[in-house]
Formats: structure tokens, sequence, C-alpha cells
């Protein structure tokens, strides 16, 4: 008769099979959450470890023919005249002054920096696209003469025409 009914032994093995699978279920939720707030606090202490970076940018050498205008931002230029005024070394502050002039008009759009233009090709550049800012075409055609003297002629640079050379870039900076 038991057959007719029904195999009771197999209720049984079912029920077991159930009762496993919950508790494997179960099992595997708890090791999900373990693993889960593992990572969390381990990231806690690794976020804690962490500094914020930023990326120097080595200094150029402003006495190599090579170096231009577009290897440090503006500021970067002044820091670097600063700098350089600060050691006495007046010829390589006046240059760095320059370049920071040069960065400052390419990042107006005043100018377009390339290594095969001359100071000239610069200020004529400058002449068509700032012909609304006759002051700062001044400023600038004064400084360029300056450093050019300077730079590629035998004038004599001092604490004066460091300090005029300055103020016109700062003059440019602002507007003209």
């Amino acid at each position: 008769r038991e057959g007719a009914s029904g195999d009771h032994g197999g209720g049984y093995g079912w029920i077991m099979t159930q009762q496993l699978l919950l508790y494997g279920l179960v099992l595997a939720v708890v090791i999900a959450l373990g693993v889960r707030l593992y990572r969390v606090w381990r990231d806690r202490h690794r976020k804690a470890g962490l500094v914020a970076t930023e990326a120097i940018q080595p200094t150029p050498d402003v006495s190599d023919a090579n170096v231009g205008a577009e290897q440090l931002p503006e500021d970067g230029w002044a820091r670097l005249a600063h700098e350089l005024l600060a050691r006495g070394e007046l010829r390589l502050a006046l240059r760095a002054f320059y370049l920071g002039s040069l960065a400052h008009l390419a990042s107006r759009h005043l100018i377009t920096l390339a290594r095969f233009k001359s100071n000239r090709d610069y200020e004529r550049e400058l002449r068509r696209r700032a012909h609304a800012f006759a002051e700062l075409h001044a400023l600038f055609g004064e400084n360029v003469s300056a450093f050019d003297g300077i730079w590629y002629g035998r004038h004599e640079v001092n604490s004066e025409l460091i300090t005029r050379f300055a103020a016109n870039v700062e003059r440019i900076k602002s507007g003209g």
C-alpha cells in the first residue's frame, strides 16, 4: 500500500534537501556580507593613507635657446623670474619674464607660440590680433626691444631695467 499512496521516505529527503539549501543560502549571504564589510573597511584605511599628489614640473633651463614659452604656464615663469632675481641672475630673470609674457599672450589667443617665430614675428602678430589694444602692443614692443638688446646684443641689464620690464609684463597681463 505504501507504493500506491506515494513514497513516504522520499518526503523526508526532500525536506532535508530544502533545509540544506536554506542553510547553504544563509551561509552564502553571511560570507558575501563579510566580504563586503571587509572591502569597505579596507578601502577606508586605504583612502586615509592616500596623499593628494601633483606632478612636479621640471624647471626649464632658461639659458637654453631651445626653451620655449609653452614649457611653463605664465605664473610658473613669473615664479622662476623672481627666484632668478633673488639669486642675482638678472639676464636669466629677464628672459623668464619675457617667456611669461609670451605664455600670457598665447593664453589670451593674441599670439600663437611656435619655435620658428622670432620676437618681431610675435610683435607683428600681436599688432594684427590686438589692434584695439594699442597700449598692449606698445608695452610688448618696448619689452621686445629691451629683451633683444640684452639677450642677443651687448646691452647691460640692471635692476632698474628689470623693474621696468617686469612692470610692463604686469601691465600686459592686466590688459594693457
